[in-house]
């Protein structure tokens, strides 16, 4: 009887199994992913993918610790938090014999999305420019002149809602690099931003629609955008895009496995699949971002500023760094200072 009942018992966790095993969940970024892409892969490997979405990298983390019973398979980080949520203990490695088509990652994008590359998948990449209404007001080509806006651009301004990228910004205007870590410079950006605050109509994700939509309707006439969500304003044809001439914010976003996913198997097979070369192609034009895989003629998108960044401003430009807690928190408490209502 007891080795029945053990059988039972075995056949119920098999077959739990097979169902888990249909379903592969994605934590992501809203409008990160081509659903034609999704359906395709859907349909070959009889599988479903689920996506659930946080809007930032708080909402993500506090997810993760909070909902640790949902056996979520991948996600989408960036750069240093691959690195944290390896010390967590979250991620499983991945290399070429699970994901074969990383033969098409070349080693300098591995290295680029995190210094232990061997739990990450570079996804995109991209920077950070300055979108403006030409028919409102002349050209606006520098960070200078973004947080020391002239008096027409009061109450016209869009700013990210982001600590690292709005301090460092404001560092990067100020001739300081991106990352810094002295007390006193951090202080010199934060003053810079109480004195631009005026400017400034909202704070909000530069991805959104929030942003396009003002910028349309004339409510904002200048904005902070990654090259991504440019590629899709610029259309309108009152609206032109530019790279700031001290440099700008690089971000690199990955894919990471995760520990407490059901379904490694089909996520190492996702990963394969969306690093086709012709697939991540297709989803670099689709996303407006570049995409590290090197893999056809087909990803060369050197000749679109909007999809490269220029040598001579890669140059002048910065990944985020870590940095000390102690540092992390004057960048902290200067970005709830500023954004505070």
């Amino acid at each position: 009887m007891r080795k029945f009942r053990f059988l039972l018992f075995f056949i119920g966790l098999s077959l739990a199994n097979i169902v888990e095993a249909k379903e592969l969940i994605l934590l992501n970024w809203e409008g990160y992913m081509d659903p034609k892409l999704i359906k395709q892969f859907e349909e070959r490997e009889g599988v479903q993918v689920k996506q659930l979405f946080f809007s930032d990298e708080h909402e993500r983390l506090d997810f993760l610790i909070k909902r640790d019973h949902i056996p979520v398979d991948l996600a989408v980080i960036g750069r240093i938090t691959v690195e944290k949520y390896v010390k967590f203990g979250w991620l499983e490695p991945i290399g070429v014999s699970n994901v074969p088509n990383l033969q098409y990652i070349d080693e300098k994008w591995r290295r680029a999305a995190t210094h232990i590359y061997d739990y990450a998948v570079p996804y995109m990449y991209g920077f950070t420019g300055i979108v403006f209404r030409h028919d409102k007001i002349k050209e606006i080509n520098s960070l200078s002149q973004l947080f020391n806006p002239p008096k027409l651009l009061r109450g016209k301004i869009h700013m990210m809602r982001d600590a690292r990228s709005l301090v460092g910004l404001a560092l990067l205007s100020l001739g300081y690099s991106y990352n810094s870590t002295v007390p006193g410079e951090i202080a010199e950006a934060h003053q810079l931003l109480k004195r631009q605050q005026p400017f400034v109509q909202f704070y909000g994700d530069m991805d959104s629609r929030n942003p396009e939509e003002k910028l349309y309707t004339g409510e904002v006439w200048v904005g902070m955008a990654y090259n991504g969500a440019g590629s899709r304003w610029v259309k309108n044809k009152n609206i032109s895009w530019v790279i700031p001439k001290e440099g700008t914010q690089l971000w690199m976003d990955n894919f990471v496995v995760l520990k407490r996913g059901h379904n490694k198997a089909t996520a190492y097979k996702f990963l394969n699949f969306l690093n086709a070369p012709k697939n991540a192609s297709n989803l670099s034009e689709y996303l407006g971002y570049s995409t590290p895989n090197t893999g056809g003629k087909q990803t060369n998108i050197e000749s679109n500023s909007l999809r490269s960044l220029p040598l001579e401003f890669l140059e002048a430009s910065y990944y985020e760094e870590p940095l000390p807690p102690r540092i992390q928190r004057l960048y902290n408490e200067a970005f709830a200072d500023i954004t505070r209502k």
